[in-house]
């Protein structure tokens, strides 16, 4: 979850998320983790709390690295 982040990091994480459209993965650092895995991103949603203020909830897979 990104929580409390500026409406224009929210569109540049949602596009991101929208073109890999659920099937291809990418390297994500989760908090508190000391490398990168590959996920995929099945859903998301992104609520505007205030104006020009975001929250991204989304749905992580972590897949095997080809």
């Amino acid at each position: 979850m990104w929580k409390n982040i500026s409406e224009t990091n929210a569109d540049e994480i949602e596009t991101f998320l929208e073109a890999r459209a659920g099937v291809e993965s990418f390297d994500y650092q989760p908090e508190g983790e000391s490398a990168s895995k590959k996920y995929i991103c099945t859903s998301w949603e992104k609520q505007i709390v205030y104006s020009g203020i975001a929250t991204i909830t989304a749905a992580f897979i972590q897949v095997a690295e080809a």
